[in-house]
């Protein structure tokens, strides 16, 4: 009985690393210092989730990191994460600034 439960847990534990990868292979991580409050990071979220080529974003103000899903158009241009990348700053800077 707990050797089959545990294969379970571990398939299981597999099956979601597997997706995580999947899902971060996708997106682009972004660090964006300068955030002082959970305000300034739901407004970076929104910045970002209306930019064209972003299809979705998460913001952690811990970690000062910015998650960044593109539409699948913008996958679909070569070295795609850089340029999105590029981008995307362009843009944050031209707001901030």
């Amino acid at each position: 009985g707990g050797v089959d439960g545990e294969d379970g847990k571990a398939k299981s534990a597999v099956d979601g690393a597997e997706e995580a990868s999947a899902v971060f292979s996708d997106a682009i991580i972004l660090d964006v210092g300068g955030m002082t409050c959970g305000g300034c990071a739901a407004s970076l979220k929104r910045i970002l989730e209306n930019q064209p080529q972003v299809s979705a974003a998460s913001v952690n103000l811990t970690t000062e990191t910015a998650i960044v899903w593109p539409v699948s158009e913008a996958k679909a241009i070569p070295n795609w994460q850089k340029e999105s990348a590029i981008n995307t700053c362009k843009t944050l800077r031209q707001i901030v600034a």
